[in-house]
């Protein structure tokens, strides 16, 4: 007897009761809740439900201590519009917190999930020497690996010449042991 037949987890559960009649949102913020507390390993990852829009949402935190992100699943087949955007951004709401930010976690059958950020407003673009910053950061790190390249690739060469010598004397034990 398979004792898993017919599980559904708690949450899925809980899920299903507070928003009755939308089973498949509720199973794609499931998959969001999942991907965000297995894979993404964020902290105080939460279900919510948006009675305005009867659906339910994800909140997450990236660490303790960082501020909560509000995630918007949706299916991979769902259009969506700025005014639709726009209107998620009125309502769904933690507490009494009004988001000015939110992830867009687009999800696919396969259980694969990408998530797109965005802003109720326009922000502005870093400015120039943050940029040139990151772009100076960037460059120095892929220097260091270049310039440390030739001894990791002479140290695997010489590691993979050790391992073809040992076979080769195991080898050689193994025939002056079976005569």
């Amino acid at each position: 007897m398979d004792t898993l037949k017919g599980y559904r987890h708690p949450k899925l559960e809980e899920a299903l009761q507070i928003c009755p009649g939308n089973e498949g949102q509720v199973n794609i913020a499931f998959q969001v809740y999942m991907d965000l507390c297995e894979a993404k390993t964020w902290h105080r990852v939460e279900l919510h439900h948006c009675g305005a829009l009867n659906m339910m949402f994800v909140s997450a935190r990236r660490g303790e201590g960082q501020p909560r992100e509000v995630f918007l699943p949706t299916d991979v087949t769902m259009a969506m519009s700025q005014e639709d955007i726009h209107t998620h951004f009125q309502h769904l709401v933690i507490g009494d917190k009004q988001t000015h930010s939110l992830t867009l976690a687009v999800c696919d059958s396969d259980t694969s999930t990408v998530y797109y950020k965005l802003s109720d407003t326009l922000l502005p673009p870093a400015p120039p020497d943050v940029t040139e910053e990151k772009k100076r950061r960037r460059q120095q790190y892929f220097q260091h690996r270049r310039q440390h390249l030739p001894a990791q690739a002479e140290l695997f060469r010489m590691e993979r010449e050790e391992k073809s010598r040992v076979s080769a004397l195991e080898g050689t034990c193994d025939l002056h042991e079976s005569s």
